[in-house]
């Protein structure tokens, strides 16, 4: 196995915080470091990567995963029980797994709704391309997953992007992955979703590409108290 190794970075009370009070000169600001697929998986193997810190690479940055509340935890064990009902044996049910997004990210969404394959992605984990769905439960995590995580999957090609709001009870439904905006100097700002719908809790929908798989939104938000 050949060995990881990555650059010193700046002590950051010289880089943020200069004794002068001063803002931070281009010189001064910390250096971030990229990796790829195959070093942050070996990060994994050889134990650099602590597994009780959920963390996902987002475009060769490591970013750690929000805390998760007690609403984003039921939410989830509902949609557990009603996504596995409404699939059956049409496709795998995936939670919170990786995904593999060439060539420097592997999120873990909430849920992967993936196409059958006779080794169950034994071999390697699903792509893009192998989801019929992805789906994220927000509540702190809204804003990345509006922007960064739609963005990184329309670039994948994932076909179907849910987000369920936890605090306005409202499913968002995105479909037509495209380059929205060629020019765009920030990479999360090229690609998106050319369509967009909004569901309340009272409505219902069916899980994309699949047959009979109609969905009560209601039994996947939180009980109202």
């Amino acid at each position: 196995m050949s060995k990881v190794t990555t650059p010193q970075l700046p002590h950051l009370q010289q880089a943020w915080l200069p004794a002068t009070g001063r803002e931070p000169q281009a010189g001064e600001l910390p250096q971030r470091y990229k990796f790829t697929l195959k070093q942050y998986h070996q990060l994994g193997e050889t134990g650099i990567i602590n597994p009780d810190i959920r963390m996902e690479l987002i475009r060769g940055e490591l970013v750690l995963m929000a805390p998760k509340g007690t609403p984003h935890e039921v939410c989830l064990t509902r949609l557990i029980r009603v996504l596995l009902r409404a699939v059956g044996q049409q496709a795998l049910v995936r939670v919170q797994s990786p995904v593999i997004i060439p060539p420097d990210s592997e999120p873990e969404p909430d849920f992967t709704i993936a196409r059958l394959r006779d080794d169950e992605y034994l071999d390697e984990h699903p792509q893009g391309r192998d989801a019929h769905l992805l789906i994220e439960v927000s509540a702190s995590s809204l804003y990345i997953d509006r922007t960064i995580k739609q963005a990184l999957y329309a670039e994948a090609s994932v076909e179907h992007y849910w987000i369920f709001d936890i605090s306005a009870r409202l499913l968002e439904a995105y479909s037509a992955p495209q380059l929205l905006r060629p020019n765009a100097k920030d990479t999360d700002e090229r690609f998106g979703y050319g369509n967009k719908q909004i569901f309340t809790d009272a409505d219902s929908i069916s899980i994309p590409g699949l047959e009979n798989t109609q969905v009560n939104l209601m039994e996947c938000f939180p009980p109202v108290r």
